[in-house]
């Protein structure tokens, strides 16, 4: 099974997804967006973000994706959603590549609910319920199997993820 963390930036889908690879042991896939940006020797301008950076992240992304083992649990730190909502709300453009995984795959939507913070790669905390919106829209519209988690803390967000996974019989603590 794929259990995927999605939605607008700051709202613990970093943290959510690993600690639930800490506590289960399950394979954890980072978030490559964030990845690729740490590793390059210039900011870029978040505000003004470079199509070509956002196509060369979209290929890396996809690729994670494809070449994770289909037999075992795996933890992804966001996936081709996010890349559907970055890309038509910054560029216009959409793929069917970025559209939501339907098979073996659980959602969890991260809600907007929470304090967000500020950090070098986020450019649009002022917009979190509008994105997630578009996040929920995209779900719903592909018929995905997801789960909001609402809780302003994380630790409630934790307790609350844990809940919804038990009641799937899912052995986690």
């Amino acid at each position: 099974m794929k259990f995927i963390f999605t939605g607008a930036e700051s709202t613990f889908k970093t943290e959510l997804s690993l600690r639930l690879h800490e506590q289960t042991g399950w394979k954890y896939v980072p978030e490559y967006a964030r990845t690729y940006l740490e590793q390059l020797s210039e900011p870029l301008n978040m505000l003004d973000f470079p199509q070509e950076h956002f196509l060369k992240i979209a290929a890396g992304q996809l690729h994670l994706e494809s070449t994770q083992p289909t037999d075992e649990n795996i933890i992804f730190d966001t996936d081709r959603l996010t890349l559907n909502v970055w890309g038509s709300d910054k560029f216009g453009t959409t793929s069917a590549q970025w559209l939501p995984q339907k098979d073996d795959a659980i959602y969890f939507l991260c809600a907007p609910t929470n304090a967000g913070t500020a950090d070098p790669l986020r450019a649009d905390l002022h917009r979190r319920e509008e994105l997630h919106q578009r996040y929920k829209a995209l779900l719903e519209e592909h018929h995905c199997n997801y789960h909001e988690l609402t809780a302003p803390l994380l630790a409630d967000r934790y307790v609350e993820l844990v809940q919804k996974l038990q009641s799937l019989n899912y052995a986690v603590e």
